[in-house]
């Protein structure tokens, strides 16, 4: 009784040291305590705590990350945008400036233009005032002139003393008179030409302002456009600097839990090596309490054995036949197909003990070469019972293993315990295992499968090495 209590604690001791696998701490110095003064189910709720705590980092590394990338992303186009706003803004500028300098000239030119018609309108009026002074005198002189008519001959010939006197007053009549005339007609043609020069200068200072209203309607767009540039771009200078700051407080989270992250990986590797520390303790101590089980002829509960068999099984990895999982242990409680007690389709043979030598905690041997792909050893409930404690889905303690040929599979459930982990690479004949009855059994056996290309097959189909 002694020694199956004895194995049943290091049983579950070693169950519960699988159950926290690689589980970490938060610092060196509670990574000591742990295991020194925290009991495995502390261990164990300690492990789930870290796991989430791990999986949330992972987590808020990966928005961290998206979150930076989409910053970065929205920095680089508003640096983009701002540098073609740049660029419009000071074409804007430049046009701006050919339009004030064409303002300046249009201006300038419109003042000399209402200049040269100032001048032109009163040197009009001073000729207009010649023409009329001049007109006047002009026709004064005519009425000289039609005064020394013949028929005013006497009157002119009674004013003078002599018939030269006479001559010579009627030419001087007639030639004040040309020259009256002659003087009118050029004032005339002076007075025709500043009229003619003046309506160009209109049209030109007509052309001219519209010109000066069309070019500062253009000024006032270009002001326009430019002011909302100034502000657009004064916006996006904002939001821009809002942007690197989100970038850079999300980098600066990427890092910190990054770090976070990689601290904890730091831990768990310090506590798996402890952990796989103990795993190898305990089981080396249980294979003494085994092997001395064995030499007393006994297992725990008094039950008598023929023999617990070797720890290894030496046989050729090049035979094309698999190890019989259990040898010495040939007897089916359930074959493969149909059963009518429960009426389920078996997919699978459940080897059981012989009359007068149960099979339980027999050692289970690989069937061949391969890698272990699952190791469920979490169950402790290894007695008869007739309904599923729900643990490895009903398999309870399982292996899954996955042959070297990348074909076949095996599988052993029920286990009372294994003493394999997933990934672990076995030989055929390497112990990975004691029978039990955990999961959905009634009593100890071993539930053995046999995968083709993951489909079930018939175990009975094959050809073992040590069957019997």
């Amino acid at each position: 009784m002694k020694l199956r209590k004895r194995i049943g604690v290091l049983v579950t001791a070693f169950l519960l040291v699988m159950q926290i696998g690689t589980g970490f701490v938060s610092s060196e110095d509670d990574g000591k305590d742990l295991l020194e003064n925290k009991s495995l189910n502390e261990l164990d709720t300690l492990k789930v705590k870290n796991n989430v705590r791990l999986d949330t980092l992972q987590r808020g590394i990966e928005q961290a990350r998206k979150q930076y990338e989409a910053a970065s992303k929205s920095e680089s186009a508003k640096k983009e945008y701002i540098k073609k706003l740049d660029e419009k803004m000071a074409l804007r500028n430049e046009n701006l400036e050919c339009t004030v300098r064409q303002i300046n000239m249009l201006e300038t030119e419109a003042y000399n233009t209402s200049e040269m018609m100032t001048d032109i309108e009163s040197e009009m009026s001073g000729f207009r005032e010649d023409t009329e002074e001049a007109l006047k005198l002009f026709k004064q002189r005519l009425r000289v002139s039609y005064m020394s008519k013949p028929d005013n001959l006497s009157s002119v010939l009674m004013g003078s003393s002599s018939v030269s006197e006479i001559i010579s007053r009627a030419e001087l009549v007639s030639r004040i008179a040309e020259k009256d005339r002659k003087t009118l007609d050029a004032l005339e043609k002076k007075l025709e030409e500043l009229s003619v020069l003046d309506d160009q200068l209109k049209f030109k200072k007509q052309i001219v302002d519209e010109n000066l209203a069309s070019v500062s309607e253009r000024k006032a767009e270009l002001d326009e456009e430019l002011a909302e540039m100034k502000e657009d771009y004064e916006n996006i200078r904002s939001e821009l600097e809002k942007i690197t700051e989100e970038k850079n407080r999300y980098k600066n989270e990427y890092d910190a839990q990054k770090a976070a992250v990689a601290e904890k990986q730091k831990e768990q590797e310090k506590i798996t090596k402890a952990i796989k520390a103990e795993q190898a303790r305990l089981k080396e101590e249980m294979e003494k309490l085994e092997e001395e089980a064995r030499k007393q002829k006994t297992i725990p509960g008094g039950v008598k054995k023929k023999n617990t068999g070797p720890s290894q099984i030496n046989v050729s990895s090049s035979s094309a036949n698999m190890l019989w999982p259990v040898p010495g242990y040939t007897s089916h409680s359930s074959f493969y197909g149909y059963r009518e007690f429960d009426q389920s389709d078996h997919k699978a043979i459940d080897i059981q003990g012989n009359p007068n030598d149960t099979i339980e905690f027999a050692k289970i041997y690989a069937a061949e070469n391969g890698t272990v792909v699952t190791a469920c050893n979490y169950c402790t409930h290894s007695y008869g019972k007739n309904y599923s404690c729900g643990c490895g889905g009903g398999y309870g303690n399982y292996i899954v293993l996955q042959h070297d040929d990348g074909v076949y599979q095996t599988v052993y459930a029920h286990c009372y315990t294994i003493y394999v982990s997933e990934g672990e690479h076995v030989r055929k004949g390497q112990l990975i295992g004691l029978v039990g009855s955990t999961g959905y059994s009634t009593g100890p056996h071993l539930h053995f499968e046999v995968r083709k290309n993951g489909e079930k097959t018939n175990p009975d189909s094959y050809t073992y090495i040590n069957y019997g």
